[in-house]
């Protein structure tokens, strides 16, 4: 009890210092709250409850000594023994503190390392604890085949949904305690260090992107080390552009002068590229701008080089992985959708071409679960919904039910490492919770956690237009193929949109004398400076939303 009676006198002492702005009470605050960490009997909650208020009041120092302290506390807020809707409950409570850590770390002069190991630390709690499992026991099959099947039946039963508990006790708890006494002696529990994230951008660099309040930072990850660059955007602006409910001109005009054109030019990307090989970006955004489209950010307009897929190829994942055989395609299409029977018919014939076994199914939950774990490339063409209140229940709706994440998460194929899933749905890369937003929980994510080495999703609704997803699929099938297939096919979208939407007399009219602005100051003569021209499309952009995870 005296732990809870601390925090409750800690969060008294801040509440007085912001009615009346006297120091002492923000002095006692925090004498009030270290005194608090250190009991044990403390509940967690009031833990994360007290702290983050007290890191908006505290100096810089103190406040990242705090956001470092209350991030180390989520792992024991979170064992491998909870399921994962409890965590989900229990990490609302934590929402934001990855990314304040972070800015708090760059403010507080620590070394790039360092604050992109507290970024990551408290981001993707769950998918990391499942994830985490499945890399161990990899590993285990490899180097200790007794302790690998001791992991596995260990493992299986934290998989399996608990029934009613008797007791006090719950032996999931101990089948927790037990994994992790498993990994411990498998010496394969280090964090990652310096030069294995060096090598996650050994071809490509990668980018995250974090925003917070108190700034808005690139950390830039690359063979040779890592770089930082504060960026021009105002956290209101972020809310404001993650809530628009459809994605349109001014959404990517605003991440471009704010995001995309300062992080590409301290890359050297400055124009479209001369050779047949593009250069790559793995983009990582944190927060709420997980739900924006990086990728799709610029100036779109005919004669315009001031868009990010007109200068790099853009993905959203940091992993590598070898080239597959590829032995089997799934393909499922929702006849009530005009275009998805046409999609399928013609992946059909693609995969005939190119000699794979396809398996064309109807969409019947439980013949579609029975041949995933046989395939190597998955297409869904259809509905997808994102679950409101837990994200886990994000699915792919079937005729007589729908595929969850959870479901997903069942799914163990990392031996086999099958190399496609595209989910040409609505929503299947976005989290509707903003509080769960750095969890990453969707259906994209549970492909990739299932074992699928790339995965074609949406980060919003998108129409039955049809990405005319065969280009990327007939892109020679190979690792590294998929990004730049989705890339190229996004870009005849694009394309055939401006002339579409620019042909226009009206269009014509805004865009004659205009200038072109590209975020840095300078200026393109005959283009126009955005945000003041109201272009003749004023839809939702239909062909931004499609993204590329994987290698």
């Amino acid at each position: 009890m005296r732990g809870s009676r601390l925090f409750f006198l800690a969060e008294s002492y801040q509440q007085r210092f912001q009615r009346k702005d006297t120091k002492a009470d923000l002095e006692m605050a925090l004498e009030m709250l270290p005194r608090a960490f250190e009991n044990p009997h403390a509940p967690m909650d009031s833990n994360f409850s007290g702290n983050l208020p007290l890191m908006e009041t505290a100096d810089i120092q103190t406040a990242y000594r705090l956001a470092i302290e209350t991030l180390d506390l989520i792992s024991q807020l979170t064992p491998r023994s909870l399921e994962v809707s409890d965590m989900q409950i229990l990490l609302r409570r934590t929402s934001g503190l990855p990314c304040i850590a972070g800015a708090l770390a760059l403010m507080a002069g620590r070394y790039l390392y360092q604050v992109i190991q507290y970024l990551e630390l408290g981001r993707g709690i769950i998918l990391s604890s499942l994830s985490d499992l499945r890399i161990e026991m990899r590993e285990l099959h490899v180097n200790c085949p007794r302790l690998a099947q001791h992991f596995i039946r260990l493992s299986d039963q934290l998989d399996t949904k608990p029934g009613l508990l008797t007791g006090f006790t719950n032996p999931r708890h101990d089948m927790g305690r037990k994994l992790n006494e498993v990994i411990n002696d498998s010496g394969n529990c280090q964090d990652t260090t310096e030069d294995q994230l060096k090598s996650a951008a050994i071809n490509d660099p990668v980018v995250i992107i974090n925003a917070m309040y108190l700034r808005t930072d690139a950390l830039i990850i690359q063979r040779d080390g890592f770089t930082s660059l504060e960026l021009p955007v105002l956290y209101s602006d972020v809310k404001k552009f993650t809530t628009k409910p459809e994605i349109d001109r001014q959404t990517l005009e605003w991440l471009w002068d704010g995001i995309a054109s300062p992080v590409l030019e301290s890359l050297g990307y400055s124009d479209i590229p001369t050779s047949s090989t593009w250069p790559r970006i793995f983009w990582i955004p944190t927060g709420p701008l997980s739900a924006l489209p990086i990728h799709a950010a610029g100036y779109h307009y005919p004669g315009s080089t001031n868009t990010v897929m007109d200068r790099v190829v853009s993905s959203y994942s940091s992993s590598s992985a070898c080239v597959s055989k590829l032995e089997e395609v799934v393909l499922v299409g929702v006849k009530e959708l005009y275009y998805a029977p046409k999609e399928i018919n013609e992946l059909g014939k693609l995969c005939a071409r190119i000699s794979l076994e396809i398996k064309r199914l109807e969409s019947y939950r439980e013949e579609v679960l029975l041949s995933l774990a046989e395939c190597e490339i998955f297409h869904f063409a259809g509905h997808g919904a994102s679950h409101q209140l837990d994200p886990s229940q994000s699915s792919l709706n079937m005729e007589d039910g729908s595929v969850t994440v959870q479901n997903l998460f069942s799914f163990k194929l990392y031996q086999r490492a099958p190399f496609l899933a595209c989910l040409s749905a609505c929503s299947t890369g976005y989290t509707e919770d903003e509080r769960l937003v750095d969890e990453v929980l969707h259906l994209i994510s549970a492909c990739n956690l299932a074992g699928f080495r790339n995965i074609v999703g949406t980060v919003r609704r998108v129409n039955d237009h049809g990405l005319r997803i065969t280009t990327i699929e007939d892109h020679n099938l190979r690792d590294g193929s998929v990004g730049e297939g989705l890339h190229h096919a996004t870009r005849i979208l694009r394309d055939q949109w401006m002339i579409d939407g620019s042909g226009s007399e009206r269009a014509q009219r805004d865009l004659d004398g205009r200038e072109f602005h590209d975020g840095q100051g300078n200026h393109d003569h005959n283009s126009r400076e955005a945000r003041d021209m109201v272009g003749c499309e004023e839809g939702p952009i239909y062909w931004a939303p499609f993204v590329h995870f994987g290698v």
